[in-house]
């Protein structure tokens, strides 16, 4: 199977955690399976690792057989623990240092952090400050690798349910039926009703409040 060649996008970082939700691997098979740049990978995933969306599932030698290289496998896990040494000694791991944070990578990790719980297309935009075309077009790329489902519908304020998405490969839930022209009146009718009691109240309160002071009362020169 080719990959196309936009790994460091939403659409990208999406693509890398189906592909090791199917099979765990190294940096470099992965490399090699996107042909991409290995340093670009490296730091991804240690921003990746640091927002717990990889964790390591093994550890094997690597192509000359000297070193161990960590086996990736995708979303929160128990980390392996390294082998130890020829000499019988404890390994230690020298993970890759987050250096700079990318905007679109922490963006994207702030979109599944939320997608934790069913989230609409306005509600993923609010959260991660990305436009609507791009929360969009990755939702719908996420559902054709079977990364997303609809968890819920959403009626606050529409007559025709709104979609929510949520992490996982399971079955969409039912849409609703769309509100009837009378269910829709008497929902913003109770709009219009809570919102004229808050207007009345904060009139109110407006008038009970104490007049403040002049400036000449607190020291200041009063303009004439």
């Amino acid at each position: 199977m080719t990959y196309p060649k936009f790994v460091r996008s939403f659409k990208g970082y999406a693509l890398i955690l189906r592909i090791l939700l199917d099979k765990p691997m190294t940096l470099p098979e992965l490399t090699q399976t996107l042909d991409t740049d290995p340093s670009g990978l490296r730091t991804m995933f240690a921003q990746f690792r640091a927002r717990r969306l990889v964790h390591v599932h093994s550890w094997v030698k690597d192509v000359q057989g000297r070193t161990f290289v960590a086996c990736w496998a995708a979303f929160d896990g128990q980390d392996a623990s390294i082998p130890n040494t020829k000499r019988g000694k404890p390994g230690r791991e020298r993970p890759t240092p987050v250096k700079r944070n990318r905007t679109e990578l922490t963006a994207f990790c702030t979109m599944l952090e939320c997608l934790q719980e069913p989230c609409t297309y306005h509600m993923l935009v609010e959260q991660t400050g990305v436009t609507y075309g791009v929360i969009n077009r990755c939702i719908r790329f996420m559902r054709e690798l079977r990364l997303v489902h609809i968890g819920a519908w959403d009626r606050t304020l529409a007559r025709a349910p709104t979609a929510m998405f949520k992490l996982g490969d399971k079955r969409n839930a039912d849409r609703p039926k769309p509100e009837t022209r009378e269910q829709s009146i008497q929902k913003w009718n109770e709009i219009k009703r809570v919102k004229r009691e808050s207007a009345r109240m904060m009139k109110a309160l407006a008038g009970q409040m104490k007049r403040l002071p002049t400036a000449g009362s607190y020291g200041f020169r009063e303009v004439q």
